[in-house]
């Protein structure tokens, strides 16, 4: 049971990772559209200031480069996203088969449980029988045969079933 306890928690962490990297993905969104448009801007002042030409190959160069590692960072957070993923589902798949093996067992001590109080019923009955006769044994009384309280075997077999 600690096992799956432990499992539930390492499922647990890769579903936090799994969040931090969902929002890694989101920011990484961000700021691809935010350098697009930064992109499309540095292309209008192209357009209209042709002076300004090397100064906005700059910027395009910068921009394109912020790009290329947010794009890495996103291929990157991708595989970790999918990997995470898939971790999950391989913790799901052994919690869900730990649950059932304890779910058996229980089921099966239950069984076994309630035999058990059965059969310490029974010997209860038959002791306390046996005490009696034992009684008049040491009393010296004579017993001519089983007191009516004594059940036969087909009894005590009937309340061991």
């Amino acid at each position: 049971m600690q096992a799956g306890t432990l499992e539930v928690g390492r499922g647990a962490e890769l579903a936090d990772q799994a969040g931090r990297s969902l929002d890694e993905i989101a920011e990484t969104a961000r700021a691809t559209k935010e350098a697009s448009m930064e992109i499309a801007g540095a292309v209008s002042a192209i357009q209209e200031a042709t002076g300004g030409v090397v100064a906005a190959t700059d910027a395009i160069g910068g921009i394109a480069t912020k790009t290329r590692r947010a794009s890495n960072r996103m291929s990157s957070t991708s595989d970790t996203v999918i990997s995470a993923a898939e971790s999950i589902g391989a913790v799901a798949e052994e919690n869900s088969a730990a649950f059932e093996e304890v779910s058996a067992a229980t089921a099966e001590m239950s069984v076994q449980t309630a035999g058990l109080v059965s059969s310490v019923a029974v010997l209860s009955d038959m002791s306390a029988d046996l005490r009696r006769v034992l009684a008049k044994f040491a009393l010296g009384e004579e017993v001519s045969s089983a007191p009516a309280s004594l059940p036969d075997r087909t009894e005590w077999r009937r309340r061991v079933a």
